[in-house]
């Protein structure tokens, strides 16, 4: 059982990890409530302003978001619990800006033209909430930046390394998309990347219909796309392609 955020040692709290997925609600409920720090924390991390747990809707989602995280979390991919349920918390997060934004344009649409200062007021909501949800998705596409820069170390990979085998045209960079894909569908391709830390290229030939050149000229730019896949680096991955 956990005692607290600080006393939690990654052995217990990867026990209360396997507990909980194993349906264990009693240890689901006490893991999320010893973390509320951790969740209030993060949570007002996105929102730049102090969250409180018992009005603010935001702390809500973040809490639903924390037990998806408990559930959804694979410790054998290599990224710690709590840099892993931070990233799901942000995401949930910025889908609910996003979805207050639409309501507030959807609003806004309803106001008759005599209401024009009431309209007016409504479209500065509507543009401060579009630089604030632009803001937030910046800071979380350099967060998961961070992480994937973390993980590529792992296959001794730089982003530098990527970058410059980045594809200057879009349809050679979809090419690698594709591969990507098949690669992340693969299970059996996927799990040795992860165990081997390489490319497996005779396995990786069986399933690509491209030229082994190709691929080996690709590599590390393919690598990245599968770590951004796997990991769900979902901001990271429109910039990235």
């Amino acid at each position: 059982m956990l005692k607290s955020l600080t006393e939690a040692s990654p052995t217990s709290l990867h026990q209360s990890i396997i507990s909980v997925q194993a349906g264990n609600i009693e240890e689901e409920n006490e893991c999320i409530t010893n973390y509320y720090p951790f969740i209030r924390k993060t949570v007002s991390g996105v929102c730049k302003r102090f969250i409180h747990p018992g009005t603010d809707e935001e702390f809500s989602i973040g809490l639903l978001a924390f037990r998806e995280a408990l559930h959804q979390f694979e410790p054998n991919k290599g990224t710690s619990f709590l840099a892993f349920a931070r990233l799901v918390i942000k995401r949930r997060i910025i889908d609910y800006i996003r979805r207050e934004q639409r309501r507030v344009q959807a609003v806004s649409l309803d106001y008759r033209d005599e209401q024009k200062e009431s309209l007016e007021n409504a479209a500065e909501v509507i543009v401060s909430l579009n630089r604030y949800r632009q803001k937030i998705e910046n800071e979380a596409r350099k967060e998961e930046l961070l992480m994937l820069e973390e993980k590529l170390a792992l296959f001794h990979v730089s982003l530098s390394e990527v970058a410059e085998q980045r594809p200057l045209h879009c349809d050679a960079r979809q090419n690698m998309v594709r591969v990507a894909k098949r690669i992340y569908e693969h299970k059996a391709v996927l799990n040795k990347i992860y165990t081997k830390k390489r490319l497996p290229m005779n396995q990786l030939m069986e399933i690509v219909d491209m030229s082994r050149k190709t691929i080996e000229r690709n590599r590390k730019y393919i690598l990245a796309l599968v770590i951004v896949m796997t990991e769900g680096y979902q901001h990271l991955y429109e910039y990235v392609k």
